[in-house]
């Protein structure tokens, strides 16, 4: 059920496909829907879906709350004038750590636009799409000063060093594109991390990559390397990003598969 963000009636959609995803009891839902709006103006839309599983830590009473996230868009006044496309996620919104391990994730967002993106977090949103309350970050769980919970505002990469209570927990953070200096719109997206115990494997480590400046059409190399402290396991490189998927593109990532330490090639 969706709400359009202009007044129109809520709209119920069908599912268009379901894609199972390997290794855990979840799938992914694709809905496709459209719908004209009939003058410019910034429209949030609402997707609000009952009820979020029992047991979340950071959330008292999840069982009986709400998931819901929303998207800002911009219809231009003038019909002429195209928006473009909301940003979009290449990593999925359900992952794993360990306690008293720091984790790191990055949701591989990118705007098919090439607008630029910023990245906040937010407190998850129930009933109405009202944040929740009470709601708690998950540092705020055990907090202590080697637990700490943030998000780069520029690269979007989330960090949490360490968890210190095992168990489900739900954020939200924001996805905001801009152009041309002002903000056009967001998107939200509302995730959940298994916080395991107890945790016998070590986190693999990748060296450093510093950024880089290349000017358009120029050849660009990047060598990736990776470590893991336990020397007996072997390791894959992969790479997620918006040169691997844009039609015009030719980047490209080489590994190795099960090596320790593993490296890779990025061009």
């Amino acid at each position: 059920i969706l709400d359009w963000g202009d007044g129109s009636p809520l709209d119920t959609i069908a599912r268009d496909s379901l894609v199972p995803i390997p290794g855990m009891d979840v799938q992914r839902n694709v809905y496709i829907s459209t719908h004209t709006y009939v003058g410019g103006a910034v429209y949030t839309l609402q997707y609000e879906d009952p009820n979020r599983v029992g047991g979340v830590v950071n959330i008292p009473g999840s069982v009986n709350i709400p998931i819901c996230v929303q998207t800002t868009i911009m219809v231009p006044l003038d019909e002429d004038e195209i928006y473009g496309c909301s940003p979009r996620f290449l990593n999925p919104p359900l992952q794993e750590a360990c306690i008293f391990q720091p984790w790191y994730h990055n949701p591989g967002a990118w705007d098919p636009d090439g607008d630029s993106l910023s990245y906040q977090l937010r407190v998850c949103r129930g009933a109405g799409c009202e944040e929740i309350d009470p709601y708690f970050f998950p540092d705020e769980i055990a907090p202590g000063p080697d637990n700490e919970f943030e998000m780069d505002p520029i690269t979007g990469t989330i960090s949490w060093v360490s968890p210190h209570f095992p168990g489900m927990y739900n954020f939200a953070f924001m996805v905001i594109e801009w152009r041309d200096g002002d903000p056009i719109g967001f998107v939200e997206r509302d995730m959940q991390v298994f916080v395991n115990e107890p945790c016998n494997n070590q986190t693999p480590e990748i060296q450093e990559v510093l950024d880089t400046c290349v000017t358009a059409g120029d050849f660009l190399t990047l060598n990736v390397t990776a470590t893991d402290p336990d020397v007996a396991q072997d390791l894959d490189l992969t790479a997620l990003g918006e040169p691997l998927i844009v039609a015009t593109s030719p980047a490209q990532f080489l590994s190795p598969i099960n090596n320790n330490p593993v490296s890779g090639t990025f061009s």
